[in-house]
């Protein structure tokens, strides 16, 4: 009996489902979650005018499962909050119906692990922000989340934060194949012209990536010639997104605007915050925005650090011209080495048989007719050291960027690669 009672409570315990998505009882009408193998499949929801409003008291998505939001083709943003005392951790797919932009607000944290994917149409802001703010004055709190009757219409147009913001940490390496059955890691990815956006209090990206890009080019194969500019502008025919990382402190808040003529341009501004927190990337992290023009990127935080090969950069591939490179440090900005031991090998140097590993790096850089874009930079302290570069390059037609550096109390260049 002994045997046969444990063995039951074994199967019984392994075929047990546990949802990690779970709705609150907030809203006029509830979300509902629906557990169909490993995919969740998110409905319901109280919808006003464009909007679709999710609120849950836990949002998790484990590995190899899906979170799958259905929504009628004429909602414009998914707007979610999640109302519990528990981070948010993803490691597999959030997918969503249509081309919505889905914004997912969590003040305790998110972490994306190194299987976290996007499958989305519009653009995708994760926020450890308190609360959405809306045109006519109201919120959408995740800290006071009392049900409300009437619901906005408008597209969120700022984030309002807590005491203590969450961190936001991305360890995402997940892959896309591309059209030669090469699988490249691209990490959290939004299609070309959206916007992708991380933020919190403090921000890492350890070994994760960020994406919102339209083609990529294989710099091995750049020789001195640089590349065919008219064959590349008819293949990259996109321009690259925008890529938006903010880490600040407590009881801030920021605005969100909305292009008319794009209504997936979503662009941030700091101009009410007073004082911002960490941005680290290490362990070879990348930030990419590549295009046709390459896409914008802006970085804002107190200090803003990248080591151990990790890479901003956005290249112009076509005729378009590229956008800005912003970084915006209260304190400092530092660009340290690769002080990884690694086989990954500087693209522009491998076609040349010379081997070292990959370079620290921020970069704009054209290899096709469109000039690249400028990198703007202001911090207190702006340190380069140990082969580190901050470059805007030019490998075809077009012009490289430049390059502007405001640093008020120190500007350090030292060293070199290992």
């Amino acid at each position: 009996m002994r045997f046969i009672l444990t063995l039951f409570i074994s199967i019984f315990t392994t075929s047990v489902v546990t949802a990690q998505i779970v709705p609150d009882k907030t809203l006029p009408r509830q979300s509902v979650v629906d557990i169909e193998g490993k995919t969740e499949r998110i409905s319901g929801g109280t919808i006003a005018g464009g909007n679709l409003f999710h609120s849950f008291s836990e949002f998790s998505v484990s590995t190899g499962n899906t979170a799958l939001f259905k929504n009628i083709l004429t909602i414009n943003n998914i707007i979610t909050r999640v109302t519990g005392n528990q981070i948010s951790t993803i490691d597999g797919l959030i997918k969503a119906d249509g081309n919505a932009n889905l914004f997912l607000l969590n003040p305790n944290g998110i972490i994306f692990g190194a299987n976290a994917k996007l499958d989305i149409g519009g653009s995708f802001v994760a926020t450890t922000a308190e609360s959405y703010l809306f045109e006519d004055g109201s919120l959408f709190s995740a800290t006071d989340p009392q049900t409300t009757a009437l619901l906005t219409i408008s597209i969120p147009v700022g984030l309002r934060f807590g005491e203590t913001p969450g961190t936001i940490i991305n360890r995402s390496q997940a892959t896309q194949q591309g059209e030669n059955g090469v699988e490249t890691i691209v990490g959290l990815q939004v299609k070309p012209e959206r916007t992708l956006g991380l933020v919190g209090g403090e921000v890492r990206l350890e070994g994760g990536q960020l994406s919102s890009i339209a083609g990529t080019v294989d710099l091995s194969q750049v020789g001195a010639g640089g590349v065919d500019g008219d064959n590349l502008g008819q293949q990259i025919e996109a321009s690259g997104g925008r890529i938006e990382v903010g880490a600040v402190g407590s009881n801030s808040q920021l605005q969100i605007t909305q292009s008319s003529n794009q209504p997936y341009n979503l662009n941030f501004s700091y101009e009410g915050v007073d004082n911002f927190q960490d941005i680290q990337l290490s362990n070879l992290a990348i930030i990419d925005a590549s295009g046709n023009g390459g896409g914008a990127i802006q970085i804002q935080g107190r200090n803003v650090t990248l080591n151990q090969g990790s890479l901003i950069r956005s290249n112009t591939l076509g005729a378009e011209s590229g956008q800005p490179l912003i970084i915006r440090a209260d304190q400092s900005l530092e660009v340290r080495g690769n002080s990884l031991i690694d086989n990954l090998r500087d693209p522009r140097l491998a076609a040349a048989g010379i081997v070292i590993p990959r370079k620290t790096s921020i970069s704009t850089t054209s290899f096709s007719q469109g000039r690249a874009g400028n990198i703007n930079i202001e911090a207190a302290n702006v340190i380069v050291d140990l082969g580190a570069e901050i470059a805007a390059f030019s490998f075809g037609e077009g012009q490289g960027g430049d390059i502007f550096i405001r640093a008020t109390d120190l500007l350090e260049v030292t060293g070199q690669a290992q």
